[in-house]
């Protein structure tokens, strides 16, 4: 009979695998009705497989209607039974908001769980967490052992990150070999920007020896898969000549090709290899300028307007503002639209040309309706501040929405602006926040972007704030301070900052205000004054400002300048929570969890509350307290301190640690020689403060003997003495973490003896 159900299990369990497979097979096929009814039943009967394929198909709308609660619902099932795909893709549902609500702690969550099983995607995952700065402080160091971790099993994106952050330096030591041998993973893997990367560091000795030839080859590589960055390689190793006959016959077939019929294309490359010094060309601004002009009077309106640019900032040739909005002109003429809004600049702040606001707004418009986001921003502070038109918020709103669309930082801070002020949109705190944190990412990769480019545009809407902000506009006196406080492309000035800040926080600006706060502070740009603080941050918080509304709460959470008010500073970080502020859920969570540390009725010793005391919160409160140091080394389990200038009859004071250094008992020793009275003169000291012991043992006349109060929080003070000696001990202790020490001990004691 047992050979029996044996042989049906095996049958039945043979038929389920066949069906998953099928199941399987025909999703990969896209044959989805076919998937659908082959995994359904199998996830019905708790397959995590079939369940994450089911989940997938609702998400997606693969054969089903696109469901997202009910993908989230078979994930669900999935997770619970400790799936590790399971747990990464409900995971990505918490973090984007799909089929449950947002929440990036839940999905950190469940990424570190799927992480814990070795997952590599969920690694990743933890790692961008670390990375994005939303739910923690950025700590590139942990994000890149995780990256490391997830790279090391084969995950592509991973494998990038880690070789870019050697060769960056971001996280971990800079080496730009092991960057070269991370980077060749991927590249034996076919992938074309990786297969170009390492033709450039071949080709420039980084990381590697200098190899043209195997430049050469992996330039190849990259350009037979179509990538313009192998292509370019390729026509730089022709430029000069490196590993191959120089040819610029070569270089500019290679150029035609990529460009197509482009009037110039080849000139205009060289022109752009020889501006920004890239690949493997040397800077030199005057050939540039040269080749630009080449390129230009062969009609190329790129290079057109890259001359423009080139006479209005004097570089490479003899700054000219006529002849720059002479070239912009041309350029402008062919429908160039950064041409269209360069010429706008100039006439909107008369750079060179005689200030004309209708004609600035009406090229403005027209580079705007082809895309151009310089120009919808533009457009957006032209309606929002009525600079030659009527002033019209909802307006303002809409184009700095298309500029905000397109990834134009300085827009989307403008439009998290109109959203906080409710400017032409009904306001909206947490819309504010999204748009603020998307200008911080944005402006993050800028910094790895071109950086030339980015210069001349800040610096030309550092010009162009500047003849507004005298005129009493809050938003343009934000604005300008800043661009003192960030000293992007224009020259840092924190004291400049804190004045721009302080005439639009007087106006009521209230992200001014919060920003006023924070240089209270943190001491930028005025002698630092916690009071002052609190001041602008209540003022910003009391219109609603998230950010505020954070700052605020850290404020009363650890007592600057105002009274520590743990249950103030949860309310604030709540009602930013509320706000959809990732920051004040950490917060809120964090602070939660420690709540009991701080009320008022905890065992303190020097001040400090002891369910919650760490070594470096007690080493500096003993010294304050009027201790003086007897021994303290970090590396041991414990300190001591001379201390009868602190309590009255006592020698010493030792405080024990727990292996991660948190508060485990302190003992005082009161040195005695046949007295044994004193112990009673101890206990009822402390009887003083928390009444009579509820434990006693022993004889107080002869002997040994003890005395315990178990106090509310936790915490036990002990009173004891041995015998013959005496000298009696007061001590305070948390049984937890003392009990968790003393394992420890005895552990590293034993793999001593091992």
């Amino acid at each position: 009979m047992k050979g029996l159900f044996f042989l049906l299990f095996i049958c039945i369990t043979t038929i389920a695998h066949a069906d998953l497979d099928k199941g399987i097979k025909c999703f990969k096929d896209k044959d989805y009705a076919c998937s659908f009814k082959e995994l359904s039943p199998l996830a019905e009967q708790g397959n995590t497989k079939a369940q994450n394929y089911l989940g997938f198909m609702h998400s997606k709308g693969f054969g089903v209607e696109k469901d997202h609660t009910e993908a989230v619902r078979w994930y669900q099932l999935s997770a619970d039974q400790g799936d590790s795909a399971g747990q990464l893709r409900l995971g990505v549902m918490y973090n984007f908001g799909r089929g449950v609500e947002e929440d990036g702690l839940k999905a950190f969550e469940l990424f570190k769980k799927s992480s814990e099983q070795g997952n590599p995607v969920a690694q990743y995952e933890m790692a961008y967490k670390y990375l994005d700065g939303k739910l923690f402080n950025k700590d590139f160091v942990k994000a890149f052992e995780l990256l490391k971790k997830s790279a090391e099993k084969g995950y592509k994106s991973a494998v990038f990150k880690v070789a870019y952050f050697y060769l960056d330096g971001t996280g971990v030591e800079k080496d730009s070999s092991k960057a070269f041998e991370w980077f060749m993973v991927n590249a034996k893997n076919n992938r074309r920007i990786e297969q170009k990367i390492i033709g450039q560091m071949y080709r420039d000795g980084q990381g590697v020896k200098q190899d043209y030839s195997k430049a050469f080859e992996w330039y190849t590589k990259a350009a037979d898969q179509g990538y313009r960055g192998g292509i370019i390689g390729l026509a730089s190793l022709y430029e000069g000549g490196l590993g191959v006959k120089r040819s610029l016959s070569k270089v500019n077939e290679m150029y035609n090709e990529y460009a197509g019929e482009t009037w110039g294309a080849g000139d205009r490359n060289l022109a752009l290899f020889y501006q920004y010094g890239r690949n493997g060309f040397e800077k030199d601004l005057v050939k540039a300028a040269n080749k630009h002009l080449l390129a230009a009077n062969n009609l190329n309106k790129l290079s057109r307007t890259s001359l423009g640019e080139m006479y209005e900032t004097g570089q490479g040739v003899k700054q000219d503002f006529l002849i720059a909005a002479e070239w912009y002109r041309k350029a402008a003429e062919q429908n160039h639209a950064a041409a269209q809004n360069n010429l706008a600049e100039m006439y909107q702040i008369g750079k060179g040309l005689k200030k004309d606001y209708a004609q600035a707004f009406s090229l403005f418009e027209k580079a705007a309706k082809q895309g151009n986001a310089n120009a919808q921003n533009s457009l957006g502070f032209i309606y929002q501040n009525g600079i030659g038109v009527e002033n019209d918020f909802a307006k303002a709103a809409m184009w700095y929405q298309k500029a905000a669309d397109a990834g134009h930082a300085i827009a989307q801070e403008n439009l998290s602006l109109m959203y906080e002020l409710g400017q032409g949109v009904k306001q909206d705190s947490a819309k504010a926040i999204e748009w603020s944190q998307e200008s911080y990412r944005l402006n993050l990769s800028w910094m790895t972007g071109n950086k030339e480019s980015h210069k001349k545009y800040y610096v030309k809407v550092a010009d162009w704030f500047q003849n507004y902000a005298d005129k009493g506009n809050d938003f343009v006196q934000y604005q300008i301070g800043s661009l003192y406080r960030n000293g992007r492309y224009i020259k840092q000035e924190k004291a400049k900052s804190f004045e721009w800040f302080q005439k639009a926080s007087l106006q009521g600006n209230s992200v001014a205000q919060n920003i006023l706060g924070l240089m209270y502070k943190n001491g930028e740009g005025i002698k630092q004054d916690y009071v002052k603080a609190v001041e602008w941050f209540q003022k910003a918080a009391d219109q609603g400002q998230v950010f505020a509304l954070v700052h605020l709460g850290i404020m009363f959470e650890h007592g600057l300048g105002v009274e520590q008010n743990i249950d103030k500073a949860l309310s604030l970080y709540k009602q930013a929570k509320e706000a959809k502020y990732g920051v004040a859920n950490y917060r809120y969570s964090e602070l939660r969890k420690i709540q009991h540390c701080f009320k008022p009725e905890n065992t303190k010793l020097f001040d400090v509350s002891l369910l919650c005391a760490n070594r470096d919160e007690l080493m500096t409160a003993v010294k304050k307290g009027g201790a003086e140091a007897k021994l303290e080394d970090k590396n041991k389990w414990g300190d001591i301190y001379y201390s009868s200038s602190v309590l009255k009859g006592t020698s010493e004071l030792l405080i024990l640690y727990t292996v991660d250094d948190l508060f485990a008992k302190a003992q005082y020793t009161f040195p005695s020689r046949m007295d044994s009275g004193q112990i009673l003169q101890v206990r009822d000291f402390v009887s003083t403060k928390y009444g009579q012991p509820d434990l006693s043992s022993g004889s107080t006349s002869v002997g040994s003997a003890s005395f315990e109060w178990h106090l509310e929080d936790g915490i036990t003070l002990k009173v004891n003495r041995g015998w013959p000696d005496t000298t009696t001990y007061l001590s305070y202790i948390y049984p937890e973490n003392n009990q968790a020490r003393i394992d420890e001990q005895e552990r590293q004691k034993k793999a001593r003896e091992a």
